[in-house]
């Protein structure tokens, strides 16, 4: 009785080198670990979109968020003859609603200063309601001169 308990204790002490053996071996392996936060070499992050493809779809999606905005500019200003518009409350509410919706855009870094200029531009544009008419025409102002600097916002 002895000798098999003996031989099974040894048996288990051998399963256990070899499998601590076989786990030191996978964890040292250079290709299986990576630094942390960093991604294994050769591995592709989930949602890695190609510079070229981010920044075509970026153009797309800032001309359809952009599109309200100039549309209502031609159908009823913000500031018409050096006057507010009488919808201040709707100009409002499209303001509010171009900033958000730019916000939960992917942003390529070739536009991350048009991008962060026309957040805050909207921004300003959201609260316009309490503002003097000439802060609503200095932000036309600048609306308009990042579609003169990027005339595919506006095409």
């Amino acid at each position: 009785m002895k000798n098999f308990f003996n031989s099974r204790l040894v048996f288990i002490f051998i399963l256990i080198i070899a499998t601590a053996s076989v786990v030191l071996i996978i964890a040292g392996r250079s290709d299986w670990r990576g630094e942390i936060g960093e991604p294994v070499a050769g591995a592709k992050v989930a949602g890695e979109v190609s510079p070229d493809k981010l920044k075509t779809d970026y153009e797309q999606a800032a001309k359809a968020l952009l599109l309200p905005y100039f549309n209502r500019q031609k159908t009823a200003p913000l500031v018409s003859a050096g006057e507010p518009a009488a919808d201040l409350a709707g100009w409002q509410e499209l303001a509010d609603k171009t900033k958000s919706q730019l916000l939960d855009l992917r942003v390529p870094e070739v536009y991350k200063e048009l991008h962060l200029q026309l957040v805050l531009d909207f921004d300003q544009l959201g609260r316009a309601a309490t503002a003097e008419s000439e802060s609503m025409v200095a932000l036309q102002k600048k609306i308009s001169d990042l579609v003169t600097a990027y005339p595919w916002l506006n095409q």
